[in-house]
């Protein structure tokens, strides 16, 4: 099994090495895709394979810095001194003050990484805790919220909702996440990873490609650094955290044999998502963070994009 899955892994090393072939983006999800489908079908458990797992985790660092094909590119000049406006009088003055909190979060993390360049991986406690500083010192109404995929109080990422009140009393809300370009590198952006033991799922960026509504909040919010909370926003926002958050067992149950982008939704609302970010009340999910178990049918396609003929998948395209 080992010299089969070297061979795998050495074949991926080199197709995501060479960055200058035209069909970089497919072939590199068909190679790390074998790699994931042959794990799945050798692999039972976690504590007997973990040098097995760690060659996989190593070969995916190799892409930390690949992005998917989104412009992630934030609207950010290191240069530049931004200034909050002296009072909020109209909407203007609030993107003015939002434009000014991203950018001052923005250059608080350029002191020690690359804003331009670098994913931001793991900073996003950093930065979230710096801009709620920053807009209460400025008597700015902010929360920073740490959560899990299922917005319960926990680790998984942190983000800032930012608030104002305009002068006939209507109230603005507005998501601020300085680090979300993490979630859009190809390192752990593919939905074969989907039902390998001690993996997580998929990250949150490739589904926020899988449709134009959330491809579009997700462009907002990496150009910019925040988002008004509207319906279709807060809803995008947050089936990222539950998509991502869902492992294999999930899709297990479902008795399929080929996941399509129909089934990666969620039938959560926005307004189930406020509550559950708010301790209102929890949502349902049972099958987030399933690391340790194997699922049923390891045969599961989860990669619909991957292939052309779904009837030729076991002849020919996965062949092991």
């Amino acid at each position: 099994m080992e010299s089969k899955l070297a061979k795998l892994i050495q074949d991926a090393e080199n197709v995501i090495l060479n960055r200058s072939n035209p069909n970089w983006e497919k072939d590199v999800r068909i190679a790390m895709s074998r790699v994931y489908r042959f794990l799945k079908g050798k692999l039972f458990f976690f504590r007997r394979n973990v040098k097995l797992l760690i060659k996989v985790l190593e070969l995916e660092c190799l892409m930390e810095n690949y992005y998917l094909p989104i412009d992630t590119s934030p609207d950010f000049d290191p240069n530049k001194i931004l200034e909050l406006p002296s009072e909020i009088k109209t909407m203007d003055d609030v993107i003015k003050s939002l434009k000014c909190i991203v950018h001052n979060g923005r250059a608080e993390l350029n002191k020690n990484e690359d804003v331009l360049n670098d994913s931001l991986s793991q900073k996003c406690i950093i930065s979230s805790t710096y801009i709620e500083k920053y807009c209460r010192e400025n008597n700015i109404r902010c929360r920073k919220y740490s959560c899990t995929y299922d917005l319960m109080p926990g680790s998984f990422h942190s983000f800032c909702i930012v608030k104002f009140k305009l002068p006939n009393g209507e109230v603005k809300n507005y998501l601020v996440d300085c680090t979300y370009r993490q979630f859009f590198t190809y390192r752990n952006s593919f939905l074969e990873r989907c039902g390998l033991v001690g993996f997580a799922g998929c990250c949150m960026g490739r589904y926020m490609l899988m449709n134009d509504s959330r491809r579009c909040t997700a462009e907002k919010l990496l150009k910019h650094g925040f988002i008004e909370m509207t319906p279709e926003n807060i809803k995008n926002y947050f089936d990222g955290f539950i998509l991502q958050g869902r492992n294999g067992k999930y899709y297990d149950r479902l008795g399929k044999d080929f996941i399509d982008e129909d089934d990666y939704t969620t039938g959560y609302s926005h307004i189930d998502y406020l509550n559950a970010l708010m301790g209102v009340r929890p949502l349902n999910e049972t099958y987030l963070d399933i690391l340790y178990n194997r699922i049923l049918h390891s045969d599961i396609v989860f990669d619909y994009n991957l292939i052309d003929e779904k009837e030729k998948i076991r002849k020919s395209f996965f062949r092991r």
